[in-house]
């Protein structure tokens, strides 16, 4: 077993960079050495754990077994002793130089990204934001691995264990091709479950929440095409009979943009709500808190959903 006082936080740090970047250049320029150095502390990382840890393959370096299993234990390491370093301590966002991951569908980044960049930039130049893509299945997994910092979720509820906030809430609204609705607003219950539709879905599930309202009354739609994003949805849309069902904020974006209609849904559906959710670990840091405090402030000033 290795003594804690072998271990050099800055290798571990070169650790992570190496994790990330799975590339020797690219891993140095991450963490301000040079080339050498980082070949160096490579040597020194495979002494230390009595493991290759990164081959040299097609496309790049490639872990080892022993190399991904210590990935997810270094990061939180590194996260844990970060956020140590910085109790009682004041964030100055002007000054401050940091990364945040931000782990959110592209529906949420297309909704809040725009204003909280604005903000950022303006208030905080030196912070930086890694935008992940993130499910609803994984998000507790991503905080707890720290591979997110902040997970923005459609999830009805907080999971176990993690700390979050309702930052928005919306209405679901339908949206098809003006031409295929034939210059009508509205469509029936009928109507709607015999057109073909479109189904957002991270992950490739489904059934989603709307075939489960329709189950309800012993109905059934067909959704032709699911897709893990929104952004070609509203090409799709505008050459099709397909219809969508989508919060009232990107579906009238999209209306906007494309020959789109937007009508009310033909039976009830409740309001869809967007939680901000954080590890527990991350409740006190000051610079998690003053992103916290940006995202609630940028979510409360958008115009309301519906």
């Amino acid at each position: 077993m290795n003594n804690i006082s072998r271990i050099d936080l800055n290798l571990l740090t070169d650790f992570n960079a190496l994790m990330a970047e799975r590339h020797l250049s690219r891993a140095a320029v991450r963490v301000g050495r040079s080339q050498p150095a980082m070949s160096r502390a490579l040597r020194r990382l495979r002494y230390l754990f009595n493991d290759p840890l990164l081959v040299r393959g097609k496309g790049g370096m490639k872990p080892t077994p022993r190399a991904l299993e210590l990935e997810t234990p270094v990061r939180i390491v590194l996260s844990e002793i970060s956020m140590l370093a910085g109790l009682g301590a004041e964030f100055d966002p002007s000054s401050a130089q940091r990364t945040f991951r931000l782990a959110m569908s592209d529906y949420n980044a297309r909704v809040l990204l725009p204003p909280l960049a604005h903000r950022i930039r303006r208030e905080a130049p030196g912070i930086n934001l890694t935008v992940l893509q993130g499910g609803r299945r994984d998000t507790s997994e991503a905080l707890v691995r720290g591979e997110a910092d902040l997970v923005v979720t459609s999830l009805e509820e907080i999971p176990r264990g993690m700390l979050g906030r309702i930052i928005l809430r919306d209405h679901l609204v339908c949206i098809a091709g003006k031409k295929a609705m034939g210059g009508k607003r509205t469509m029936t219950l009928a109507e709607y479950v015999r057109r073909p539709h479109l189904n957002i879905s991270l992950r490739g599930d489904t059934p989603g929440f709307v075939d489960e309202a329709l189950a309800k009354r012993g109905l059934v739609r067909r959704s032709v095409i699911t897709l893990p994003h929104f952004l070609v949805v509203p090409a799709v849309l505008s050459c099709t009979d397909i219809v969508a069902t989508l919060a009232s904020r990107i579906a009238r974006a999209y209306a906007a943009e494309y020959d789109l209609a937007v009508f009310k849904p033909p039976f009830h559906l409740p309001k869809s709500v967007v939680h901000a959710i954080w590890h527990p670990r991350a409740e006190a840091d000051p610079g998690h808190r003053w992103l916290r405090g940006l995202l609630f402030s940028v979510s409360a000033a958008l115009p309301a959903g519906g």
